[in-house]
């Protein structure tokens, strides 16, 4: 339902479109509560004066989005961002949802005037925020809920500094990667503390991550590194421990970008070589991994970002031709399809002189779709859409 690679920095951004007639259906659409029929929104993507430095990820039922604020106030530590490099830029981690509008949450420690927390992911139910903030002992991982603020996950024995990247559907689950080489991927709860994810043959690798879990916790999707320019996908369960996803005889590099909450499905990009186009793919058991071939047009590259809870639908991006990135959606019985394209007609009037550049979060119903795009004054924006049902 989300992606792990964080949307750049674009700059100051603007509200447009409603969904349905007010603010408050909006809130019931997003919720699902009620008023449940398709609309379009834009996010308010200045808070404050700040600007949107990434958003990352979206609850199950779409209600919720979670990213980062890029923070401005020039009073930062400039002697301790310039021991770094590249140094940190200053970011607040916030919730959006429609009703609310943009929340930072803080932060779980102010060291020598630096303000750093960047939220990685949300939980299925909407409750729990994953995240990575520098604290007075360094880079930690912290989860953060309304109720009970910051809780920073336990130091790990054998690394000074973890990064945490995925969580379970009620937050109980973690899993990322430690910061000191060889990085090692882990599964964490509170129950059993941090348990080491071993990707047989590759035991001995310099980088090993965790990216994504399943939302019983029990499937994790991470990467391998074997090269300096090439790293290797696996899927571990419970049952089977890790098993690498093989490679096609097309493409010698397979990256992941989401897993589907039930753990059935891989989504991602494909690459021949590091100078190739990539192409988008869906992996699963039973079709192993398949390239969504989809859009007219000579195709020159794209990327399955998230899927649906049961991995039916997926969205992403594709190029074709002289076009530039399109955003698209997918599923087993239409293909590949533009956003626009499935729009109803007055919804998808609420775009005329846009480029929808790319689809970047999807719900687990696969009804709510937020990504990239450009309006008609030529400013990027981030746009929100609920889906006809299907």
């Amino acid at each position: 339902m989300h992606r792990n690679d964080p949307r750049p920095r674009w700059g100051s951004l603007s509200l447009t479109s409603p969904w349905c007639s007010t603010a408050l259906l909006v809130l019931t659409l997003v919720t699902g509560t009620s008023c449940d029929q398709p609309g379009v929104l834009t996010l308010p993507t200045t808070f404050e004066g700040q600007s949107i430095f990434s958003f990352t990820d979206m609850s199950g039922d779409g209600s919720v989005i979670v990213g980062s604020l890029l923070l401005t106030n020039e009073s930062s530590a400039k002697d301790f961002a310039s021991e770094l490099s590249p140094p940190l830029p200053e970011t607040e981690a916030f919730r959006w949802t429609a009703g609310g509008g943009i929340e930072p949450i803080g932060f779980v420690d102010r060291v020598d005037d630096f303000r750093m927390s960047r939220a990685n992911a949300i939980s299925a139910n909407g409750r729990v925020i994953l995240g990575r903030s520098r604290t007075l002992e360094g880079e930690g991982a912290f989860r953060w809920t309304r109720t009970g603020g910051f809780a920073q996950l336990p130091p790990h024995p054998d690394s000074t500094s973890i990064t945490a990247k995925d969580l379970s559907a009620n937050g109980s689950v973690v899993v990322g990667h430690t910061g000191t080489v060889p990085t090692g991927a882990f599964r964490w709860t509170e129950a059993d503390g941090y348990q080491q994810i071993q990707v047989p043959p590759l035991e001995s690798a310099r980088r090993t991550s965790a990216n994504f879990v399943s939302d019983n916790g029990r499937t994790i999707v991470g990467e391998v590194g074997i090269s300096n320019r090439r790293d290797l996908t696996f899927r571990w369960t419970q049952e089977a421990g890790a098993v690498l996803i093989e490679e096609t005889a097309d493409y010698d590099t397979i990256k992941p970008y989401d897993l589907s909450g039930d753990g059935s499905t891989v989504v991602g990009r494909l690459h021949a070589s590091i100078t190739a186009p990539s192409s988008p793919f869906r992996w699963t058991e039973e079709a192993g991994v398949v390239d969504l071939v989809g859009l007219p047009g000579e195709r020159i590259g794209g990327v399955a970002h998230a899927t649906s809870f049961d991995g039916s639908v997926i969205v992403g991006k594709t190029s074709i031709g002289e076009r530039g990135s399109v955003a698209f959606i997918w599923d087993a019985v239409n293909g590949m399809r533009t956003i626009l394209s499935v729009l109803p007609e007055e919804d998808a009037a609420l775009f005329e002189g846009w480029t929808l550049k790319s689809a970047d979060l999807i719900s687990a119903d696969g009804r709510t779709v937020a990504g990239v795009g450009i309006n008609p004054d030529g400013d990027t924006e981030i746009w929100v859409v609920r889906l006809p049902a299907r």
